[in-house]
């Protein structure tokens, strides 16, 4: 489990939540060949190195439903990215 500021980060990435729709999620975010192959061409530096992680913040969600979707500490978003280092 994954606590940061009480507020439990697991809930929001538990798989329970999609079991039943798993082929349907997996499908969807399915690139087209032809957009895959744009991405690797650009990126293709990127995609070679041996790690790699992605970060995406959903900056709006934190904004404009604060009451929602606390704000978190540079902490919690630091000892996150040390995770992806690896050993």
């Amino acid at each position: 489990m994954v606590i940061c500021n009480d507020v439990d980060l697991d809930y929001f990435q538990d798989l329970r939540y999609l079991s039943e729709i798993e082929d349907l999620v997996r499908q969807s975010y399915m690139l087209r060949p032809e957009v895959w192959a744009a991405i690797a061409h650009r990126f293709h530096d990127l995609l070679a190195l041996s790690r790699r992680t992605a970060v995406h913040v959903r900056r709006g969600d934190y904004i404009f439903h604060a009451d929602l979707f606390p704000s978190l500490p540079p902490d919690c978003y630091m000892e996150a990215m040390a995770l992806t280092r690896g050993p």
